[in-house]
């Protein structure tokens, strides 16, 4: 029984505290800064729609809501959008985010960074209230993980700052941020696969179909699919609906298993495609797949970055050498 026991905590403290590379980490934060930019990117336009004396759940409406005797019971989330209320002072707010979100994923003070990216998220998500959805929690917990972790230790302008030529260091608070990051993932898995059995439709099998039939998701029309038959029909939407069930309630036991992992991260990415496509959720599956980045090992990324910066590199010089060519012809023929 001792010796049982001693193994047992020391898989433990390998498991979570192992110094590792943070290459990995410093992926999830690209990644996670890139989705942030694109939605709040987006947002911009309407901005005053979402925060401000004008939005849909104006000031009268949210001082309404934090009561602590309102329609929600206790209020616990807070905005810095709460502190001004005139339209250039929310718009100054969101200037500087955007800042942070740019510095965030470039890795540019990245610590200082990750904390302000976290507030500004957590406050719009707050101020704008009825607006977020589960892609505004999942981009909270990977933020507030990084938070925590050394996201700049790899793939950041800090390192290039800090002229560092080495590889970076490995640590082992960057192996209790992923590790963080892959536990919270397992957990959203089996809760969505959990909370699906839940409903009628998934038992039924008519699930996908349903969705997929919805205009108000479709991106484009697929009604074309109901004039293929019923047998096509019932098994198109059977096998969205055992492949969601099946992936979801499976990952949180099959994914720490080495050999099946590569599958179930390519099941994820068909998945959340499937999604963006026929439901227009593109960014919840990139917020989704960037979660499931912290299972890939660091060095599958670090042949991915070196090879993608290598093939980049290979078109611009070869995009400079039809340059220099085409003004040597130019000065020739003049």
């Amino acid at each position: 029984m001792r010796d049982r026991t001693a193994s047992m905590i020391a898989a433990w403290n390998r498991f979570w505290f192992a110094p590792t590379d943070p290459t990995t980490l410093a992926a999830v934060r690209i990644c996670t800064g890139m989705v942030l930019l694109y939605t709040y990117v987006t947002v911009t336009p309407q901005l005053f729609r979402f925060i401000g004396p004008n939005a849909w759940i104006d000031a009268a409406a949210m001082e309404e809501i934090r009561r602590p005797d309102g329609p929600i019971g206790a209020w616990w989330g807070w905005s810095i959008y709460f502190l001004v209320s005139s339209p250039w002072a929310v718009g100054l707010i969101h200037t500087a985010f955007l800042g942070c979100l740019v510095a965030f994923t470039i890795g540019l003070f990245t610590r200082i960074a990750s904390i302000l990216v976290w507030v500004g998220h957590l406050s719009f998500i707050h101020g704008a209230f009825m607006a977020w959805s589960g892609m505004d929690a999942v981009l909270a917990m990977l933020t507030f993980y990084l938070m925590f972790s050394p996201a700049g230790a790899a793939l950041s302008v800090d390192r290039r700052r800090r002229r560092e030529t080495i590889p970076p260091p490995t640590s082992w608070s960057a192996n209790l941020g992923i590790r963080l990051i892959q536990i919270h993932m397992a957990v959203i898995y089996l809760s969505a696969g959990l909370a699906k059995l839940q409903g009628a439709r998934w038992w039924d099998g008519t699930a996908v179909w349903s969705v997929m039939m919805m205009q108000e998701f479709a991106p484009f029309d697929l009604s074309w699919i109901g004039r293929l038959g019923d047998v096509p029909c019932l098994v198109i939407s059977n096998a969205g609906v055992l492949l969601t069930l099946g992936f979801e309630i499976s990952f949180v036991f099959l994914i720490w298993n080495p050999t099946i992992r590569p599958v179930l991260l390519l099941l994820a990415l068909v998945m959340h495609a499937g999604i963006g496509l026929f439901m227009g959720m593109s960014a919840f599956g990139a917020a989704m797949l960037t979660g499931c980045l912290a299972f890939v090992h660091p060095a599958t990324v670090t042949w991915f970055v070196e090879r993608s910066t290598s093939r980049l590199a290979a078109l611009v010089a070869g995009r400079r050498r039809q340059v220099s060519s085409g003004s040597a012809e130019h000065r020739r023929a003049a």
